[in-house]
């Protein structure tokens, strides 16, 4: 949060600046459901908790993914449970996500 603050204080979102990225290694995998679960220990109060922070500094927030089977640092990717992640993250108040194709290899697309 202190990147987004600074951000802003610094005037930066009203020269167009206005989405904050979270990058890989913030998952720590699925649950039973199949839905991506947030790692609690580098996100105690929850993803959507940082998205409404966020939010409140009138900015967006953008979570990265791959459209593979894995993340470039070998978290769980977006294969097979796209729907699942598009409805987690706007449940998380995230503005967009960001998919690659660095790990699709294993996908048929």
């Amino acid at each position: 949060m202190s990147t987004a603050a600074q951000i802003a204080a610094l005037g930066l979102r009203d020269l167009g600046y206005t989405y904050i990225v979270q990058d890989d290694c913030w998952s720590a995998g699925r649950n039973a459901s199949g839905y991506l679960q947030y790692d609690p220990t580098k996100f105690p109060n929850g993803i959507a908790d940082v998205a409404d922070q966020i939010h409140a500094l009138g900015m967006g927030m953008v979570i990265y993914s791959d459209a593979g089977m894995w993340t470039c640092g070998r978290y769980a990717g977006s294969l097979g449970y796209e729907t699942e992640d598009a409805e987690l993250w706007a449940s998380w108040g995230v503005s967009y996500p960001v998919l690659t194709r660095k790990h699709t290899e294993d996908s048929p697309l």
